[in-house]
């Protein structure tokens, strides 16, 4: 079975996406991994990035195993939305790892995702 190593805490700007690698322990060298989303997150969108580097498929669902060989996903603030203050998580999700023939042995891993606002650019309306 397979341990997943450590929490994140990542920061990323309004309106940037932000990479999210995930880790685990192999219990062996010729032993695949499979990364689970244990939660969604509560705020914005996860998507699957593929070995390519480019973002994929939207998560929608907990418990959803990732594509064999995916390391990092994307995590993608809504728009216009951001941390209510410094330090404060915009949104948090959780993942876990299963290695090939083995169980989720580990407690889900949280990532917390901190926005920062951006100096949006004024817009002219009609009145």
């Amino acid at each position: 079975t397979a341990r997943v190593v450590r929490a994140s805490v990542l920061v990323t700007v309004e309106g940037v996406a932000v990479r999210v690698p995930l880790s685990a322990i192999l219990p062996s060298a010729t032993a695949a991994i499979t990364f689970y989303v244990a939660s969604l997150p509560t705020k914005g969108a996860l998507y699957v990035v593929t070995a390519a580097g480019v973002r994929g498929a939207l998560v929608t669902a907990a418990g959803t195993a990732l594509p064999a060989g995916t390391t990092v996903v994307d995590f993608v603030p809504g728009a216009h939305e951001h941390s209510t203050a410094p330090g404060v998580a915009y949104a948090t999700f959780a993942y876990t790892a299963r290695a090939t023939g083995g169980v989720i042995d580990a407690a889900p891993v949280t990532v917390r995702v901190e926005v920062t606002p951006s100096n949006d650019p004024p817009t002219l309306g009609v009145s």
